[in-house]
């Protein structure tokens, strides 16, 4: 019995090892560049009649997700360098404000703009 136990756990623990080899060789080599370089998109910025900025989510009703936050400032220099003529914010969840109301998370965005 306990020769079985050590034999399962000998068989995990060289599983690990080549599972934790294959994810390293992916990580650390030029094969992780290889395989996000059709995701990079290395393309001038040309100027849009409007900017859409998709929400993240936010964390309670009254802070905003990190990522939307980002998302939202790079809209907002988008439309004050004059690249897009309006921002459009999308993100649907209701949230309860200070008095109760529902408001979604695109107008939560709207209102961080203004």
């Amino acid at each position: 019995m306990i020769h079985q136990t050590y034999k399962r756990v000998h068989y995990l623990f060289v599983a690990s090892m080549i599972l934790n080899l294959i994810v390293a060789s992916i990580l650390f080599t030029p094969l992780t560049e290889m395989l996000a370089q059709p995701l990079i998109v290395d393309e001038p910025v040309r100027p849009s009649p409007v900017a859409v900025v998709f929400s993240a989510g936010w964390v309670t009703p009254n802070i905003m997700d990190y990522r939307t936050l980002i998302r939202l400032q790079k809209g907002l220099e988008l439309y004050k360098t004059g690249l897009a003529k309006k921002i459009i914010c999308l993100g649907g969840i209701a949230l309860p404000d200070q008095k109760g109301n529902p408001f979604t998370i695109a107008q939560g965005m709207k209102n961080m703009l203004l």
